[in-house]
């Protein structure tokens, strides 16, 4: 392991170590916004003071989070002094009387690997590219007293379950069970203006890239492939039949990937 080095904590960060007392708690960013190491120090925080010793951490793959996730998080155990054992085998994290359980939730059929665990937290990393069914098994699992769960995610589409479950639940949210952050690139203190804008002229500001990771927006992934479908082509709420000419159904068929159907109307 590399020596940790800690860095400045901007205001939005400061907010979210201080004040995520919620069930769930979500820090939504741009990439290198100082998002993952945040929710890292909240998750070792809420442990000590936890009363309970099983926790869980999860990404979309293994692979993946032993990146994003384990190496940083070993190496701030190791600024503290404290020893830890990292069993590659049984995927788990030891140390002082604490357990922590490492998932990587990328298809169908992941929740069964998380069903019959119970913990009282966890840390979710990169949540709106994981599978749905095992971010809801791991929410469940955390059913000891006083529970936490700490999530990061960049924006995806608005029709992503990230936010239509709960960064967009109003009900959720005003009854304070789900808290949101925003962090932004230009916020992380860490890194240099050059930097920063030499990543972001490297993508179109109209693009979907620019606009989710650099901006901070849940929009879907129009001008992706046809330039002129916007989101204004994205009907919410109810669709009434008379309003329509004809309808017709359009395919995808997958061999190696999801065969997709979509109901196409023409309007008179």
């Amino acid at each position: 392991m590399t020596d940790f080095k800690w860095g400045k904590f901007n205001k939005t960060a400061k907010q979210y170590i201080a004040e995520s007392d919620a069930f769930l708690n979500i820090a939504v960013g741009s990439i290198r916004s100082g998002k993952t190491i945040t929710c890292l120090l909240r998750f070792l925080m809420f442990i000590d003071e936890s009363p309970h010793t099983s926790f869980a951490i999860a990404g979309k793959t293994i692979t993946s989070l032993r990146r994003n996730v384990i190496e940083p998080l070993c190496e701030m155990l190791e600024s503290f002094g404290i020893d830890y054992e990292y069993h590659y085998q049984k995927q788990e994290i030891n140390f002082l009387d604490n357990s922590i359980a490492l998932f990587g939730i990328d298809k169908e059929g992941s929740d069964a690997r998380i069903q019959g665990y119970t913990c009282a937290g966890a840390l979710i990393d990169e949540a709106t590219v994981m599978n749905q069914a095992g971010f809801q098994m791991l929410l469940s699992r955390c059913s000891l007293s006083d529970a936490k769960i700490f999530v990061t995610c960049n924006p995806g589409s608005p029709q992503n379950f990230v936010y239509t479950d709960y960064v967009g639940n109003k009900e959720l949210i005003e009854s304070g069970r789900v808290k949101v952050w925003n962090f932004l690139i230009e916020d992380n203190e860490n890194l240099t203006e050059e930097y920063i804008e030499n990543i972001k002229s490297m993508y179109s500001k109209g693009s979907v890239f620019y606009k989710r990771h650099i901006l901070n927006q849940w929009v879907s992934g129009q001008g992706a492939i046809f330039d002129s479908f916007t989101d204004d082509n994205i009907l919410q709420g109810d669709i009434y039949l008379k309003d329509y000419l004809y309808f017709g159904i359009g395919s995808d068929y997958g061999t190696s990937t999801t065969t997709c159907y979509s109901l196409v109307g023409i309007k008179q």
